[in-house]
């Protein structure tokens, strides 16, 4: 947190002795390894064209793409859709589906993928995005293609009812034993939905974090097919230029998703060098020109006055934030305790603790808002659940239950 005598005591050897730790600093150095070296999309420019990604989505799920990951990105696509569609609580497929995708009880023999594919309709025209087609089996269903159509707004809004003509197109030419899914793809500052209700709503933050980051991670996947993923994954959290009306709009706005990796340096890049960034946004904000870089850091200050940045260690190691030490405390005890089920778990780290949120939620739970509970899995059972990310003044609530509930597991607070 910002403290005025702090700010009073930042003298100017101070300041010199931290830029020059900050130019010396590894995480700094990795930093800039990111984001200061273009990744292929780039240098071909053309890292937020929307037919650039629809052309790499493409290949990513199609079965017979070289990547040598089968129908991996497929399953993991089909298993976000399912999460979003109960956190917005639409009802697009059946319990039976939903729950045979959930328990991966299902069998792709094979799956292709056009882009721009043409569709025509009496009333409308246009060109869907992508288009997936698999070959599927479920144990116990009439049900053996399943089709998924994408449409993909990078940095752009619909128009003319696109949706709608897609849903009415698709679903008129679907076969009796064939179901269609629908996507609605944007970035993870658009808060606006599909004009057709029938769309779920993803953002490429959702991809990154469901699907990209889980393939990169297999054991099996080729040191190419991880190259490429890695690139495009750098692509999508690199500010880029965006043109509207032949105006370059702000930089900022135009980060598509952020990595794991690039999300923990950024943020030991904050826990480092907090202090001559605050100083630095001080002395931009206070320049009497009234322009936007003024403006900018005048309300990055702002934010950053209400914010809690507390540190917490567990057993006297680490150095964790609020919602990360809540999941590395729940992933602590499961893994000292491994024939604990999740119910037992629940039970371990009560609802009240949260809130209305809860600690601990199932995959059979009613989920609101996915994007307020880290993913996790048993270590044993590899059931998967969900751990609330959400904590602020009720973190001491966590804290004064664990230390006194006798697991084995001490937190303590950074001074």
């Amino acid at each position: 947190m910002m403290e005025e005598a702090r700010q009073k005591e930042y003298t100017k050897k101070e300041i010199i002795d931290d830029i020059i730790a900050f130019n010396n600093d590894v995480d700094v150095q990795r930093l800039k390894a990111i984001y200061y070296n273009q990744t292929l999309p780039e240098i071909f420019a053309v890292s937020r064209r929307e037919l650039t990604h629809s052309s790499f989505l493409a290949w990513l799920f199609a079965t017979s793409s070289n990547h040598g990951l089968g129908n991996a990105p497929l399953v993991q696509l089909l298993e976000l859709y399912v999460l979003k569609s109960r956190e917005q609580k639409k009802k697009c497929i059946t319990d039976k589906v939903s729950n045979a995708i959930i328990t991966r009880d299902f069998h792709i023999s094979e799956c292709t993928s056009v882009t721009e594919e043409a569709v025509v309709t009496a009333n409308a025209r246009g060109r869907a995005d992508i288009v997936l087609t698999s070959e599927i089996h479920f144990p116990n269903l009439s049900l053996n293609k399943l089709k998924i159509v994408i449409e993909n707004k990078v940095y752009s809004d619909e128009h003319s009812n696109q949706t709608q003509t897609y849903f009415d197109y698709y679903e008129s030419i679907k076969g009796k034993k064939e179901k269609v899914l629908y996507i609605y793809l944007t970035s993870p500052t658009s808060i606006t939905d599909a004009d057709c209700p029938e769309f779920i709503h993803i953002t490429y933050q959702d991809l990154l974090e469901h699907v990209f980051e889980p393939l990169r991670r297999r054991i099996d996947i080729s040191q190419r097919t991880q190259f490429i993923l890695n690139e495009y994954i750098s692509s999508l959290s690199i500010p880029a230029d965006v043109m509207e009306d032949k105006n370059v709009t702000h930089i900022q706005t135009s980060i598509l998703a952020i990595g794991m990796e690039e999300k923990e340096l950024l943020q030991a890049f904050w826990d480092k060098n907090k202090t001559l960034i605050i100083a630095a946004l001080t002395a931009i904000s206070s320049d009497d020109d009234d322009n936007e870089a003024t403006g900018e850091a005048q309300k990055l200050l702002q934010n950053l006055s209400q914010r809690d940045f507390s540190k917490y260690s567990i057993n006297g190691s680490g150095k964790f934030g609020k919602n990360r030490m809540v999941q590395a405390v729940v992933n602590k005890y499961l893994e000292e305790h491994q024939d604990t089920t999740i119910a037992e778990l629940k039970q371990i780290f009560p609802d009240n603790l949260q809130g209305s949120l809860g600690v601990i939620r199932t995959m059979q739970d009613t989920i609101k808002d996915y994007s307020r509970y880290y993913e996790a899995e048993h270590p044993k059972t590899k059931e998967k659940f969900f751990i609330c990310n959400q904590w602020g003044g009720n973190t001491i609530n966590f804290v004064d239950h664990v230390n006194a509930a006798n697991l084995g597991i001490r937190i303590e607070k950074y001074k």
